[in-house]
């Protein structure tokens, strides 16, 4: 992607921040999620786009991809300060691995260009894999720095940025548009009230894009535009046992002791 967008205190910014949708509780019969809540590793972006906005002035858009019942997530998320959300939401999108995904995103940041930033979580609650970030960078062709904990300096079509990894603090400097997944750490961590997610409702609207709105074609999202594929998904069963010791401090000690040395942990 090539853009000649300059950004700065006089012109402000246009930020995309991706967000996800996860499951709470129970799955629905279908499997999709009746309740969902807000990734808890995408606040960290949400929240560092909310300090730049009010340093540099500009916008944030949400961008997500998910059934709609992803809307409650992307309204909590609103609360939080965005402007305005987008949710690709088609049942061709079941079961996208994180290529397919990082596909339907990069279409809808594509639809919204231009931009200056786009900030992901490092990861989401539910997968774990933390693939759709650099994989969406890629396809966009956006230099792309991970676990990010603060933007030092916006100058022109310039950002630097830190993280600390390996015991070192890592300095880098982008040019223009930029993308990152951003980790905790730079920013105020906090929560909105029921109040402000109640103000959200009221006062904002999310758009849904399908597939077709994006420019994409059927093989191409889903199980059929998916390289990997889930074969199987099972709970884990821990081996490991609890034991509680009760008694006074003196016996639960030498019980300690014992139930330690049986078990070969101690000499």
């Amino acid at each position: 992607m090539k853009d000649t967008r300059k950004y700065g205190k006089d012109m402000g910014l246009n930020i995309i921040v991706c967000v996800k949708a996860v499951v709470e509780g129970t799955w629905g019969a279908k499997g999709t999620g009746q309740n969902t809540t807000l990734n808890l590793f995408d606040r960290p972006a949400i929240e560092m786009a909310g300090e730049l906005v009010k340093k540099y002035d500009g916008t944030i858009t949400l961008v997500s991809m998910g059934p709609e019942s992803a809307c409650s997530a992307l309204y909590e998320a609103m609360s939080m300060g965005p402007h305005q959300a987008v949710l690709a939401c088609d049942p061709l999108f079941r079961e996208s691995d994180t290529y397919a995904t990082a596909r339907v995103l990069s279409a809808a940041i594509e639809k919204l260009s231009p931009f200056d930033l786009l900030l992901f979580g490092t990861r989401s609650s539910d997968s774990d894999t933390g693939h759709v970030g650099p994989q969406t960078a890629q396809m966009l062709s956006l230099p792309y720095i991970s676990n990010v904990h603060d933007v030092m300096d916006l100058d022109m079509d310039k950002t630097t940025v830190e993280r600390r990894a390996d015991g070192f603090v890592e300095r880098f400097q982008l040019t223009g548009p930029a993308a990152m997944s951003v980790v905790h750490g730079g920013t105020e961590y906090g929560y909105t009230g029921l109040h402000e997610i109640e103000n959200t409702f009221d006062n904002k609207s999310i758009q849904r894009w399908d597939h077709i709105d994006l420019g994409l074609e059927a093989h191409e999202v889903g199980l059929s535009g998916s390289p990997t594929k889930i074969v199987a998904l099972n709970p884990h069963k821990s081996k490991k046992q609890c034991q509680f010791i009760t008694g006074d401090v003196a016996k639960a000690a030498e019980t300690l002791a014992q139930t330690l040395s049986q078990a070969g942990l101690v000499d």
